[in-house]
């Protein structure tokens, strides 16, 4: 079996039905997602919703796959072929090869620190990381469509309500608490801590992934296990309402209902029900601008992160020559490996040894 395009729902079911029975008294959650996602596509396919789609069977067939192996699951190597033929999908999308496209999703759907994050964790050094063994008890499991976090005391699942790790000092409304979704759809939950200009002690939304990209972060309201709502406030990454769309399909992912939750924005300005909320920003030209608006919201923090730290770009030097400096790592270059000169490029990547052309991404309908 060797899929060219994204298969149907039924061609889907029909595979992995073979699948010694897979489909038979099956309670998996994220495959019945794929299901529902697949139908999306068929629906979509003649409309740029098609490409949020595919966007959103990447992400959740990868999520399956780092659950589960060959040995333990039959149904494996059907999924793998069908991320397979969603990566080659992706890579027509968004016009580049396969070692690009990971760059492409971060600018489309991953949020880095805010020109605020940056100040703090970076130039005040006041981020207190957490260590790798910590971060495994701060990560939401969900089961029958409720969030459990693993218990310290035992090691075994507790259902998880937000009013144990709020902090009323934090600017949370009551009985939230913080939380980061990483860039592989894993929701993480702590009690949040900001004790002010020391070293020691402070807990923010960047100290989960040391500061890196992250697909979304802000506060949740969850009650027995039951998510009710989602805030959008992190000040360290001040996310997008298409950031707010991503945790939305992750949540739909794990088998989270969102009859009845409820989600206000980072303005605080604007409370809908999640169903109205992915209604109004659930679209692609909202994802592909907000790709486009990354590259040049990245680039203007990281220019200034460095005027403050390294002063105005100085003159480079090689062999006795004056070379100009290499710009920020969002500007497209190509450096002369013998000379050092640095020939600024149009929408240029570099990919094992060859120019890429990098068109903008497909005409919107």
């Amino acid at each position: 079996m060797a899929w060219t395009t994204i298969p149907s729902m039924l061609e889907f079911k029909r595979q992995t039905g073979r699948a010694h029975g897979m489909r038979i008294g099956r309670a998996d959650a994220i495959m019945l997602r794929v299901d529902a996602i697949l139908q999306q596509v068929a629906t979509h396919s003649g409309d740029t919703g098609y490409y949020l789609c595919a966007c959103d069977l990447y992400f959740t067939v990868d999520y399956w796959l780092k659950k589960n192996t060959r040995a333990t699951n039959p149904a494996y190597d059907i999924m793998f072929e069908l991320f397979t033929v969603t990566v080659s999908t992706l890579t027509r999308i968004f016009r580049c090869t396969v070692n690009v496209l990971p760059r492409e999703l971060d600018l489309t759907f991953g949020r880095t620190l805010s020109r605020h994050g940056k100040e703090l964790d970076e130039l005040r050094g006041l981020r207190q990381p957490v260590a790798p063994a910590e971060l495994n008890y701060m990560r939401l499991l969900f089961e029958g469509g409720k969030a459990y976090r693993i218990s310290k005391s035992n090691g075994g699942r507790k259902l998880v309500n937000s009013k144990d790790f709020h902090n009323p000092a934090i600017g949370f409304f009551s009985g939230f608490a913080g939380f980061v979704m990483s860039m592989s759809r894993e929701i993480y939950i702590a009690r949040h801590e900001c004790v002010g200009a020391v070293k020691e002690g402070n807990f923010y939304h960047s100290s989960y992934f040391l500061g890196g990209p992250v697909m979304s972060a802000g506060s949740l309201w969850i009650e027995n296990g039951v998510v009710k709502w989602i805030c959008a406030d992190s000040g360290h990454y001040q996310p997008h309402d298409t950031n707010m769309v991503s945790l939305l399909m992750a949540l739909r992912m794990h088998g989270v209902s969102l009859a009845g939750v409820n989600i206000t924005d980072y303005s605080h300005r604007k409370t809908l029900t999640a169903e109205a909320f992915l209604a109004a920003n659930g679209k692609w030209n909202a994802f592909a601008d907000r790709r486009d608006a990354s590259v040049a919201e990245r680039r203007k923090i990281h220019n200034e992160y460095m005027q403050q730290n390294l002063g105005p770009a100085r003159t480079a030097w090689r062999n006795g020559k004056k070379v100009a400096p290499r710009p920020d790592p969002f500007t497209p270059c190509l450096v002369d490996p013998k000379t050092g000169q640095v020939r600024l490029t149009n929408n240029v990547h570099w990919n094992q040894g060859q120019v890429m052309k990098q068109p903008p991404l497909p005409p919107r309908p």
